[in-house]
Order: structure tokens, then C-alpha cells, then sequence
């Protein structure tokens, strides 16, 4: 009766050790697999990155390139100053004044891209600043991503001269006593 106990328990012992030992596998393979999966979604997250900045610097050289088609544009209003007939000249550059360079498709698309290179920058933008309009927004991000005044307003179309008022608009409308302080205001929002 003795032995049958000491068996019994024996049998117990050894089933618990078993199932102890069982159990710490178990544990350990699910921290590899987790661990694993951890790498994996870092890998992705990488990859993802590098292709959102491809595409940003993609957005960027368009918009190179559409700057030289402004130079361009801006030299063929010089020569149409030169032409002759009036109504041709008047249409000409009726055409070239309201051509719009960075299109709402585009400004959209950028966007997008641009949320996912410096992610969190707009959601901080439009937490820290509620009541910015979407062109206020626009002129902030692209002090962000470096552009000078006046690639800004090729790239928006417009006149040098319309972008130094917008900032000076925003400067006075975040209480900035200069237009340079801006550039402040996105370096805070980077941290």
C-alpha cells in the first residue's frame, strides 16, 4: 500500500515536471514566434518608410520640374508682351495667369505622402492650432519639407509676393512677431 502511495505521487511528480516542462516550451516558442513577428512588422515598417520618402522625393522633383515649367511660362509671357496681335496676347495671358501649378489632386496626394514620412507632424499641427485654414496649413508644411518663398509660390502658382504676405498673415495670426519665427513653430512640432 506503501509503494502504490509512493508510486502514485512519483507518477503525479513526474506528470507535473512533464507538464512544467511542456508549459516552459510552450512559452519559449511563443516568445520567438512573437519576437519574430515583431522583426517582420519592423521590416515592414522600414520598407514602408523608404518607399513613402521615394515617394516624397518623387512629389518634390515634380515639383522641381514644375517650377522650370513656370520659368518657362514666365518667358513666354515676356515674349507675348512683345506680340502683335492684341487678342491673341490677351488670351495667351489670360491662359498663363490662371494656370494653377500644384493642383488640389496633387496638394492631396502630397499630403498624404507627407503624413506618412513625418507622421504625427499635421495631427500635432492641428491639435497646437485648431482654427488654421487649409492654406495656412499648406504654407507650414511646406516651410517644413525646406521650401524658400518663392519655390513655394511656383509651386502653388502664385507670386512671390502673395506667399511673404500669406506668412506674415500666419506669423501675426500664432502671435509671431517675425515670419522667420515660423520656422520655429515647425521645429517645435517636430519634437
Amino acid at each position: 500500500m506503501i509503494l502504490s502511495v509512493i508510486s502514485l505521487i512519483s507518477l503525479f511528480f513526474i506528470l507535473f515536471l512533464n507538464r512544467r516542462r511542456i508549459k516552459l516550451k510552450r512559452d519559449k516558442l511563443i516568445a520567438v514566434q512573437k519576437q519574430q513577428l515583431s522583426e517582420i512588422k519592423f521590416e515592414k515598417a522600414e520598407i514602408e518608410l523608404k518607399y513613402q520618402n521615394k515617394d516624397l522625393e518623387n512629389f518634390t522633383r515634380n515639383l522641381e520640374e514644375k517650377n522650370v515649367l513656370i520659368e518657362k511660362f514666365q518667358s513666354g509671357i515676356v515674349q507675348l508682351l512683345t506680340e502683335k496681335n492684341d487678342d491673341l496676347k490677351n488670351q495667351k495671358q489670360s491662359e498663363l495667369l490662371n494656370m494653377k501649378i500644384l493642383t488640389d489632386d496633387d496638394w492631396f496626394e502630397f499630403k498624404s505622402v507627407f503624413s506618412g514620412v513625418y507622421e504625427g507632424f499635421l495631427k500635432k499641427l492641428e491639435a497646437r492650432f485648431p482654427k488654421l485654414t487649409e492654406g495656412e496649413k499648406r504654407q507650414l508644411i511646406l516651410i517644413k519639407i525646406g521650401l524658400s518663398g518663392k519655390h513655394a509660390a511656383r509651386s502653388l502658382g502664385i507670386s512671390n509676393q502673395a506667399v511673404q504676405k500669406a506668412r506674415r498673415r500666419l506669423a501675426l495670426k500664432l502671435g509671431l512677431s517675425e515670419t522667420n519665427d515660423l520656422k520655429e513653430i515647425v521645429k517645435e512640432l517636430e519634437k
